[in-house]
């Protein structure tokens, strides 16, 4: 995966080797449609990209 990357490459991938949590996440929002990059890191101090596609987030190390 490269920095340009929009994270589509988790969709429908096989999770068989990754951890997956059931949880009740709550953000603020404003309520418009997530799909894609929810946040790309700008710097290798800050760890994690996170992208949204369909019911599940994706965390990435960056």
């Amino acid at each position: 995966m490269n920095r340009s990357d929009d994270g589509s490459i988790f969709i429908n991938q096989d999770l068989g080797n990754f951890a997956k949590f059931q949880c009740e996440l709550a953000y603020p929002h404003n309520g418009a449609e997530l799909d894609g990059i929810v946040f790309k890191s700008h710097q290798m101090e800050v760890k994690w990209d996170i992208y949204a596609y369909g019911s599940f987030f994706y965390f990435a190390r960056s």
